[in-house]
């Protein structure tokens, strides 16, 4: 996810800046860098919904899957 994907979600910088306690200007000093700095990342998941992950796949991994159920094949029927 892109900032600026990060920013449209929020419904502009004036409104990400506003939900993060931020200045517009400190989130167009983000757009031009390209991301979102990770204390702000994790309120952004946190007041917005938005994954970790997507927002700085640097730091944060994709959650693993869960592991597939299998029927044990070792149990023995009495």
């Amino acid at each position: 996810m892109t900032i600026d994907e990060i920013i449209t979600r929020a419904g502009g910088v004036g409104k990400l800046a506003h939900l993060l306690g931020v200045t517009h200007s400190s989130v167009c000093d983000w757009r031009r860098s390209g991301r979102i700095p990770v204390r702000r990342a994790k309120a952004a998941n946190e007041l917005l919904g938005l994954p970790l992950h997507e927002m700085r796949p640097d730091i944060w991994s994709p959650p693993s899957p869960p592991p597939a159920v299998t029927p044990s094949s070792n149990r023995t029927i009495a």
